[in-house]
């Protein structure tokens, strides 16, 4: 069987890095606010406790700036 040979562009794999990954911030802040030790009955419930997070960061963006920039400052 011949042997494939990618561009190396292809084959660069970099390391998973949450912290520098703004909306993996924000998914571990909604994990953390609505699933995190938290019963929801149905799927209903749990979509319901998901929008009224997204209406939170809506309106309150700075909010969301000062929790990635605790996050960030955290790190150092």
């Amino acid at each position: 069987m011949p042997q494939i040979h990618y561009p190396p562009s292809w084959t660069k794999q970099f390391n998973y890095s949450p912290n520098f990954n703004l909306v993996e911030r924000i998914w571990g802040w909604l994990k953390e606010s609505v699933i995190a030790n938290r019963f929801h009955a149905n799927r209903k419930e749990l979509r319901e406790s998901i929008v009224s997070f997204l209406d939170y960061l809506a309106q309150f963006p700075e909010k969301v700036l000062q929790r990635i920039g605790q996050i960030a400052m955290s790190e150092n």
